[in-house]
């Protein structure tokens, strides 16, 4: 099979994607070039009589991977460490399925249906340190059971036991201590909660109806996935320049967008190093959009992992679009074709 890898680094869009997982691009002919959610070209970049699909939010099997940044036990900021892990008593938003509006009683639920998914199971948590467990918000929403903190390791374990009928989980961290000798209140780190049906010593990286949901498309288009609309905008100075140090990578605490405010980017979209596993595992096309802030770097980067990490399968076509100089003057963007991985 021919894959092809089609790089694109535009404008930001100029509406907002309001896109749920995988949400599927109806198009018989997949074509990079004068689409409605781009304002920039991709020459020698079809995909004739093919189905796409948008890949936005992933379903990892680790669910921590997803949660919100750590925060406060009743809100707000904490310390934290390079990797985002809590320096201090802290809480995260495992995840919240409650239909729209259901926080503020059930007469304003938006959907009549008030469809939910069923999040009832045991799922398997375990961190360094050591930490007492309840429930944020909804203290019956799930149990903590088989809590074990193993000396040796300074590993903690545990079962969270969600009930059924129940769509919010919300893990609270007191006492914490993140060596042994530590006072109270210094946090943990290495936190992993594994949903019900995977083997927490022994699991793959995403579930398994995840990777299924792709199976009718041919072609991946991660521009969800790399949070391309809300990356930081190049004004053609260093400072809002976005390098390859400053991504999100799998040994962060959670791939979710981080927004840290004025002076501060934050971190924006899923590491590469996920679209690549997920592109070898499901063996399609895939679409890379490029953040436009990026620097020369962070492209080689990109495009160093994709040669080195990439299945080849069989001979690619790697075609990158790249605007030169600020937003103002660039209106016309260049194209460069990379050699075969063979």
């Amino acid at each position: 099979m021919h894959r092809r890898i089609v790089y694109h680094r535009g404008q930001r869009a100029q509406r907002p994607l309001s896109i749920l997982l995988a949400m599927l691009l109806v198009f018989s002919t997949l074509v990079a070039v004068n689409l409605p959610f781009s304002n920039t070209s991709v020459q020698a970049a079809t995909f004739p009589g093919k189905i796409g699909a948008e890949v936005s939010t992933p379903e990892f099997v680790d669910m921590i991977e997803m949660t919100r940044p750590f925060e406060g036990i009743s809100g707000g900021s904490v310390p934290i460490d390079t990797f985002g892990w809590p320096l201090s008593d802290a809480r995260t938003v495992v995840f919240d399925q409650r239909p729209v509006a259901a926080w503020l009683g059930v007469q304003n639920v938006d959907d009549p249906e008030r469809y939910h998914e069923d999040m009832r199971g045991t799922y398997k948590l375990s961190f360094t340190g050591q930490a007492q467990i309840n429930a944020g918000e909804d203290n019956g929403s799930f149990a903590v059971q088989n809590q074990q903190y193993d000396a040796a390791s300074n590993t903690t374990t545990a079962d969270i036991v969600q009930y059924p009928g129940k769509l919010l989980m919300i893990l609270n961290f007191s006492q914490t201590r993140l060596n042994p000798g530590d006072a109270p209140g210094t946090g943990i780190k290495d936190v992993r909660l594994i949903r019900p049906g995977y083997d927490p010593a022994n699991h793959p990286t995403f579930t398994e109806r995840y990777l299924r949901h792709f199976e009718p498309y041919s072609t991946l288009r991660f521009m969800g996935w790399l949070s391309i609309n809300n990356s930081n905008t190049f004004y053609g100075d260093a400072d809002n320049t976005l390098e390859w140090d400053e991504r999100h990578t799998p040994a962060d605490a959670t791939q979710q967008d981080i927004d840290l405010g004025p002076g501060d980017k934050g971190k924006f979209g899923i590491a590469w190093e996920y679209l690549v596993e997920l592109a070898n595992e499901l063996d399609k096309d895939i679409w890379l959009p490029m953040p436009v802030a990026a620097s020369e770097e962070y492209v080689r980067q990109v495009a160093t992992l994709l040669k080195n990490e990439l299945d080849p399968g069989s001979p690619s076509t790697w075609s990158i679009a790249m605007r030169s100089g600020t937003l103002a003057s660039a209106s016309t963007p260049t194209t460069r074709r990379l050699p075969s991985r063979r």
